[in-house]
């Protein structure tokens, strides 16, 4: 582990609701309502939470197609939304996302070849020599052969696809490559031999990852640090094993309680989370996780809990942690 990469600092992304003809207030999605981490070279962060919880928001901000609303953005100290046109352009190559449909991101006229030589043709002054040799160096990189260079998105697998993706991302040598949902979808033996892959280039590379998963046990086997979202806010954030072994915010462990295991013979009742997530225009007052909470008590329906750093390191959004 290295120094700091990537700290976000009270990130808030709010997206306007089209107001009605009768209506004059003006309604806010708060997608991501004010987040803080902190991620080091070479570690592995995995962001988990419900459907709408707000990971890839919180991911694109990071990425810098979305603008926040309010907050930074520092990648290696800088606050990228402050740069200008042609400075994030640089941004753009040092952070890479890997979409969750890897066969999307290419174009489906183009030979693969072709579309993994035109991001070196944009973003670096390389010879026709020097970039069809460096195509065919991340091809091997990621366990493909010369010879997939002259087919078309289409005849690959989805495990392939996935590697495809892959290469694409790492010919312009990025630091930071952002994951979303990068299992999906795929067999568990392929799963398996994906996750070795990108543990694999991580340390031959010295990438740095985010992972956005629903996977709760690709996310423990994956992850240096998580970060557990729920309506927009990060609830709880420290090292994986520590959260992982003693989970302290309810939401965490409602989650955990609620992932099948394979020595499980069936799902718990019990563990499933209790309620529908609210509205992300009406967030409920005080604790946002109240009305679903087991343990909620009086303070929680109306005071906001503060993010508090417990003694194993850990930040907990909280009254009762």
């Amino acid at each position: 582990m290295g120094e700091t990469i990537l700290q976000t600092e009270n990130l808030k992304k709010y997206f306007p609701v089209k107001r009605s003809f009768f209506s004059r207030e003006r309604k806010w999605i708060r997608a991501v309502d004010g987040v803080d981490l902190e991620l080091e070279e070479g570690e592995i962060l995995g962001v988990v939470g419900e459907s709408g919880s707000g990971k890839t928001t919180l991911a694109k901000m990071i990425q810098g197609i979305y603008r926040p609303t309010e907050g930074a953005v520092r990648f290696r100290g800088v606050n990228i939304h402050t740069l200008a046109h042609h400075q994030m352009k640089d941004i753009r190559r040092e952070i890479q996302y890997v979409y969750q449909n890897p066969g999307g991101s290419f174009d489906p006229w183009w030979m693969v070849g072709k579309s993994l030589e035109e991001p070196l043709k944009i973003h670096q002054g390389l010879s026709n020599q020097e970039i069809k040799k460096r195509v065919k160096e991340i091809l091997k990189a990621v366990g493909l052969g010369e010879d997939h260079l002259f087919r078309y998105p289409h005849e690959f697998s989805g495990g392939q696809q996935r590697r495809l993706a892959l290469a694409r991302v790492l010919i312009l040598s990025p630091s930071l490559v952002i994951f979303d949902e990068p299992t999906s979808g795929l067999d568990v033996s392929i799963q398996a031999t994906i996750l070795k892959l990108l543990k694999q280039l991580r340390d031959d590379l010295g990438l740095t990852y985010i992972f956005i998963s629903h996977d709760l046990s690709v996310v423990q086997m994956m992850s240096d640090k998580i970060a557990v979202m729920y309506l927009g806010a990060m609830v709880e954030f420290g090292h994986t094993k520590i959260i992982f072994n003693n989970p302290r915010h309810p939401y965490t462990k409602s989650l955990l309680a609620a992932a099948p295991r394979i020595e499980d013979a069936k799902i718990e009742k019990d563990n499933v989370i209790k309620g529908e997530v609210p509205n992300p225009i009406d967030i409920p007052s005080g604790c946002r996780f109240w009305p679903r909470c087991p343990n909620a008590s009086g303070n929680c329906t109306h005071v906001a809990p503060i993010s508090k750093l417990t003694a194993d390191g850990r930040k907990v959004t909280c009254h009762l942690a």
